[in-house]
């Protein structure tokens, strides 16, 4: 019974011997628990970006944190314009 004990903990070093660091990090369940979650907060807050860029497009960009120059309003902003002043 002791020699199957050794034997096995001999295996088990030998194992975590050949196992990398992030091998080892990620066999924890509550790493894993929190890379699903990243996982699924990194997908809200894509598509949270999305339909906020759908909705200041649809809504005519008044409500913009930047507001997109149309071509006409263009000239009003080159380089040269705003350091002649």
């Amino acid at each position: 019974m002791r020699q199957k004990d050794s034997e096995k903990a001999c295996r088990s070093r030998a194992v975590s011997e050949f196992t990398s660091p992030v091998d080892r990090l990620f066999s924890s369940f509550s790493v894993h628990i929190f890379v699903y979650f990243m996982c699924i907060v990194g997908a809200l807050v894509l598509v949270g970006l999305v339909a906020a860029f759908v909705f200041f497009i649809r809504r005519g960009n008044q409500y913009a944190p930047v507001r997109l120059v149309s071509a006409s309003d263009a000239k009003d902003y080159t380089t040269a314009s705003l350091f002649s002043h």
